[in-house]
């Protein structure tokens, strides 16, 4: 149900964005729509609390424009921004009412389109420096989201919503959001002892140092290749079903394999004119002595 109303909740916000001119229209057109959207009752203030207060004392007061209340107490804590205005401006205030609430588990920051959710998942009531979940309406409304996006809009509805355990799962995300990094960083500039990894695995442990600025080469077209393959597979199960894909998967894994096996044995890498099998059995004869 989730997956088929999430388009037209992403279109519609886009298509009264251009008359949300201030904060309040914001809030009313687009912020409160997506909260019911969730499955929270925003016409009750029992479960959606506008303008909700935390207070330290009362010199310091804090406030948000809505608290997800349970059992009375806020869970969830959002803070506003007309559309089109920067959200970085307005995390010190939520990290102050995040401070002050001690049931608030998590934090959200939106111009109603934009949504930007944070947790405690490094210590209690300390909200993170970074989102553990980012969503862009406008990406969603042209069918565009991520794996990752769409499980972490379903941990978000009412009925599935754990006060208890969004720290640690908020964790997970940031941890596999940085994996990914790596991942981007290596496909672009794969290391030494990246490209060392995977041709010990690939049967090649020793490599002279001059021989790697090729093998780095044939490490990124790898990278290029797998990520290709990954889109074709999706895409062709979006079309065809999971059977089809199946079946056209091993297709081009074995096409692929046979390409490896064209390229990979008569390429040169650098040391005259011998190929990679050459290479690997004149460092057997030097006695495997490390470069």
């Amino acid at each position: 149900m989730l997956a088929r109303k999430r388009p037209r909740v992403a279109e519609r916000a886009i298509s009264l964005a251009p008359r949300c001119t201030n904060e309040e229209s914001t809030k009313l057109f687009l912020v409160l729509p997506f909260l019911n959207f969730l499955g929270y009752d925003d016409r009750n203030p029992d479960e959606v609390c506008p303008e909700h207060g935390a207070d330290f004392s009362e010199k310091y007061k804090n406030r948000v424009d809505f608290a997800i209340l349970k059992a009375g107490q806020p869970v969830i804590a959002i803070e506003c921004k007309t559309l089109g205005m920067a959200l970085k401006d307005e995390r010190g205030q939520l990290r102050s009412y995040f401070n002050a609430a001690p049931t608030v588990k998590m934090g959200v920051i939106t111009d109603g389109v934009i949504y930007e959710f944070y947790a405690d998942s490094d210590e209690p009531n300390m909200m993170d420096v970074s989102a553990f979940l980012t969503l862009d309406l406008r990406e969603i409304a042209k069918g565009k989201i991520e794996d990752s996006v769409e499980e972490g809009l379903r941990s978000l509805q009412k009925s599935n919503f754990d006060p208890d355990n969004i720290g640690a799962e908020a964790k997970r995300k940031l941890i596999f959001q940085n994996v990914i990094q790596q991942i981007a960083k290596l496909a672009e500039e794969p290391s030494e002892p990246f490209v060392r990894m995977l041709l010990q695995n690939a049967g090649l442990s020793h490599v002279r140092t001059k021989a790697l600025t090729e093998f780095r080469d044939i490490t990124r077209s790898v990278f290029r290749e797998f990520v290709n393959l990954r889109i074709l597979q999706r895409h062709s199960g979006q079309r065809q079903g999971t059977r089809k894909v199946d079946h056209d998967a091993r297709g081009d894994l074995a096409r692929d394999w046979r390409k490896a096996r064209r390229c990979c044995h008569p390429i040169s890498i650098g040391a005259g004119n011998r190929s990679i099998h050459q290479e690997a059995a004149g460092l057997s004869r030097e006695r495997r002595q490390p470069f």
